[in-house]
C-alpha cells in the first residue's frame, strides 16, 4: 500500500533518499517505514515534478541513441525517429525502473512507442509516491541522521516521559515522529567542495554596488527620461529581492600554463583578461548568449565598454529564447570585473538577479586560473514557471542551465583559444552547487558556519 505525505518545503529540486546511522534500531524503523511506504523523495511537494522526469528520460535516450537532447522530442519515435533497437529499448526501461523506482510489465513496454508515451507511463505511474526532503538537502548524498542522547525530547534518552518501559527507545515510531527528530539536525551530507571556493561565492553574493554605480544609473535615466519622473527606471536587481528558493553558486575555471601570443606578442593575464572583455563574443558560444555595449534612448555605452576602465558601462545580453537582460560594470580592476544585473526600461528586467565575477589568481605554481564565477537566483515566479517550460518544451534549460552551457563554452573557447596561439591551457573543475537560499543567506548573515555550504570548511 502506497501512503501519502505531504511536506511544505521551499525548495522543489530533484530526488532524494535518507539514511540513518549510528542507531541499529531507528535505521531499521526508518528502513521499515521507507519500504512500506515506496517514499520517493524526490522534489519536497506532493507530486513528482513532470517536467523533471520527463527530462531525466530525453536526456537519457540521448545518452543511448548518441543524439543531442534537443533532438529528443516528446513527439518522437523511440524506433522510426531516434534508432533504438530492442537492447537500446531495454537500457531505457532499465534507467526509469532504477530511477523512478517502478516496474514495467511486459504488456505495458508494448503500448510505450513514442517518448511521451514513456514519459507519461513513468510521472503517472510515480505520482502515487511521496516527496520528502528538508528544504537545502542535497539528492547525492545520505542523510547522517544521529540521534541526540542528551536531549530529553530525543527517543533516545530514558529519561523521556513519552517513552517509559522502553529505555528511552520508541517501540514503534511514527514518520511524523522520525520527520520531527530529524527537523533540528544537519541538513544532507554536503559536497566536498573546496572551501576558498566557497568564500568566493559567499562574497560574490555579499557585493552590492557602490555610489557611483548608483549615480551612473541616475544619470542615465536622465538622458532616457529628463525631469523627476524617472525614478526608478533602472534599478539594481538585488538577489535578496528574488523569488526563487534555490540560489545558483557555480564557478567555470580555466588553468594556464603559458600565456598566449597575439601579433607576435606573448600577452601578460592583465592584457589577455582585457582582451577576453573587450571582445567577449569571441570566448562564448553566441548561440546560447551574445553581448554588447547598451544602445538606447540616446545612451550608448560603446565608447566606456571599451575604454581602459569600464566601471558602470551597461552591457545588454540578447538570451536565446524569450528573455533578453542587461547588466552594469559594477566593480572593476586589472585583475577582473563584475556584471550586476539591473531592471532597464529596453529589455526589463534580467531573468536572474544577483552578480557574477570574471577574473584571474596567480597559483602558487606560476600558473593562472581565469573564471567566471556567479551567485544569481531567479528574479521571478514567472521565470521559475518559464524555466521549466522552455527546457521542458525545447530541450534547452533555462536559465541555470543554459548559463551552464554559455560558461561551459568560455572555458573550451578560451582554451582552445590559448593553445591555438602559443600558450598551453587546461579546463579546470567546474563547480556548480544550488543549495536552499535560506541556507546560503543564514551563512552570509552569520547565523550559521561555512561549513554549513562544504565539509572542506572547518568552521
Amino acid at each position: 500500500m502506497k501512503i501519502k505525505v505531504n511536506l511544505l518545503v521551499a525548495s522543489s529540486l530533484v530526488v532524494f533518499a535518507f539514511s540513518c546511522s549510528k542507531n541499529e534500531y531507528y535505521e531499521k524503523e526508518f528502513a521499515r517505514i521507507e519500504n512500506e511506504k515506496k517514499i520517493s523523495l524526490k522534489a519536497g511537494q506532493s507530486k513528482p515534478d513532470f517536467f523533471g522526469v520527463a527530462n531525466k528520460i530525453r536526456n537519457e535516450i540521448a545518452i543511448i541513441s548518441g543524439k543531442n537532447a534537443e533532438d529528443v522530442l516528446l513527439e518522437s519515435h523511440l524506433v522510426n525517429d531516434l534508432g533504438l533497437v530492442d537492447l537500446d529499448l531495454e537500457d531505457v526501461f532499465i534507467f526509469c525502473e532504477r530511477e523512478f523506482d517502478i516496474e514495467f510489465e511486459d504488456q505495458e513496454k508494448d503500448k510505450i512507442s513514442t517518448v511521451n508515451d514513456l514519459v507519461n507511463f513513468c510521472y503517472k505511474t510515480v505520482l502515487e509516491t511521496v516527496d520528502v526532503y528538508p528544504p537545502g538537502t542535497d539528492p547525492q548524498y545520505p542523510y547522517p541522521w544521529n540521534p541526540d542522547p542528551q536531549d530529553p525530547q530525543d527517543p533516545q534518552n530514558p529519561q523521556n516521559p513519552q517513552n517509559p518501559g522502553y529505555g528511552g527507545i520508541d517501540p514503534n515510531p511514527n514518520f511524523a515522529k522520525i520527520k520531527e527528530h530529524l527537523k533540528d539536525k544537519p541538513f544532507a551530507l554536503i559536497p566536498n567542495i573546496p572551501c576558498d571556493i566557497i568564500k568566493k561565492w559567499i562574497a560574490t553574493a555579499k557585493f552590492t554596488v557602490d555610489q557611483s554605480t548608483l549615480w551612473r544609473i541616475k544619470y542615465v535615466e536622465n538622458v532616457i527620461k529628463p525631469g523627476n519622473d524617472n525614478s526608478y527606471l533602472i534599478n539594481v536587481q538585488n538577489i535578496n529581492s528574488a523569488y526563487s528558493s534555490v540560489v545558483n553558486m557555480d564557478y567555470f575555471p580555466i588553468t594556464i600554463n603559458k600565456m598566449p601570443k597575439i601579433n607576435g606578442q606573448i600577452l601578460t593575464p592583465d592584457q589577455f583578461l582585457e582582451y577576453i572583455r573587450k571582445d567577449i563574443n569571441k570566448f562564448v558560444d553566441t548561440k546560447y548568449s551574445e553581448f554588447e555595449p547598451y544602445r538606447y534612448s540616446g545612451v550608448d555605452d560603446t565608447n566606456l565598454w571599451n575604454s581602459g576602465n569600464p566601471k558602470n558601462a551597461i552591457v545588454s545580453i540578447d538570451i536565446k529564447g524569450p528573455d533578453n537582460a542587461s547588466v552594469i560594470v559594477s566593480n572593476y580592476s586589472n585583475t577582473g570585473w563584475t556584471f550586476t544585473t539591473i531592471y532597464e526600461p529596453k529589455y526589463g528586467q534580467h531573468p536572474v538577479s544577483g552578480n557574477r565575477d570574471f577574473g584571474y589568481v596567480k597559483n602558487q605554481n606560476g600558473s593562472y586560473t581565469f573564471y567566471t564565477r556567479g551567485v544569481d537566483r531567479l528574479t521571478t515566479v514567472d521565470a521559475v514557471i518559464l524555466g521549466k517550460a522552455s527546457e521542458f518544451f525545447t530541450g534547452k534549460a533555462y536559465p541555470f542551465q543554459q548559463a551552464d552551457a554559455l560558461w561551459t563554452s568560455f572555458q573550451k573557447i578560451t582554451t582552445d583559444f590559448v593553445n591555438k596561439n602559443g600558450g598551453n591551457a587546461g579546463i579546470a573543475q567546474q563547480e556548480i552547487h544550488r543549495p536552499d537560499w535560506s541556507l546560503v543567506k543564514d551563512v552570509i548573515d552569520g547565523k550559521r558556519p561555512l561549513s554549513s555550504l562544504s565539509t572542506d570548511c572547518k568552521n
